[in-house]
This record gives C-alpha cells, structure tokens and sequence, in this order.
C-alpha cells in the first residue's frame, strides 16, 4: 500500500489504485474552524515555573498561542499579554515575575491557514495563603 501511495504521488497517476483493485485514499478535510482549547490545568515545578496544559484538536498544523495576565502582591492587574506559543498541548512558562498574587493564562489554536480560535476560559494560579485568619503566614521559633 505504501509503495503504491508513494507511485501515485510522485508520478501524479491516481489509476495506479484502481488497477491495484484498491480505493484511493481519501482527501484530506480542510479544517477552517480552529476548536478552542479548553480544559486547562497548571502545575508549579520544582525549578519555579508553571507548566500549563490542556485539551485541543492538534490537527491542521495547529499552534497554540499562550497569554498571561498578573496581579500583584498589591491588587494591580495587568492586561492579558503574550507568553509563548506552544506546538502540542504542553507549555512551561519558566518566566515567572516575582510578588505576584495569582497568574492567570489563558490559550487559543491557529492553523496554518491563519484561522484562531476564541481564547479559552482562563486557568489560575494563587499564590500564598492569608491562612486561616485572615492574616499573613508567619513562623514560630
């Protein structure tokens, strides 16, 4: 079967399955809606980076575009800004700022064909506690 694909494609001769009494493979579906990826998980590594992943249609030469956004220790949120692209469905983010409260990513497939998706619900990652509380953490001599 192999040598006969191989035959068909470089010589353009698409009879060379009918006479093998074979059917001719069928084409391929063009994908013009990129699926929106969705169920995002995180995970701190132990080196202090954040590995995001989730679930997504990897056909049609898909990429996957990532955005960050961060609030501060003190409250201040910035806007969703580019983090990385990603050409499975697996990203580490080994660029963490420091004194950030939570981090939200939030991720969308392109084709090849310059289609993208919507971007997916965000995923969250908090860091510290307040405790039980309510106030800062502190440690016991």
């Amino acid at each position: 079967m192999t040598t006969i694909e191989a035959y068909a494609k470089t010589t353009g001769d698409e009879g060379v399955y009918a006479r093998a009494n074979i059917a001719p493979p069928k084409p391929a579906a063009p994908r013009t809606d990129p699926v929106q990826p969705g169920d995002l998980s995180t995970r701190l590594l132990t080196d202090g980076s954040i590995e995001l992943k989730f679930k997504a249609a990897t056909g049609g030469g898909a990429t996957f575009t990532v955005e960050r956004q961060t609030i501060a220790g003190d409250g201040t949120i910035s806007g969703f800004a580019y983090a990385g692209q990603a050409d499975d469905k697996t990203f580490v983010d080994n660029a963490i700022p420091a004194g950030l409260s939570t981090i939200n990513y939030r991720v969308r497939t392109r084709l090849t064909n310059g289609e993208v998706s919507e971007w997916s619900q965000p995923a969250a990652v908090r860091f510290g506690s307040t405790g039980s509380g309510g106030g800062p953490l502190s440690i016991a001599a």
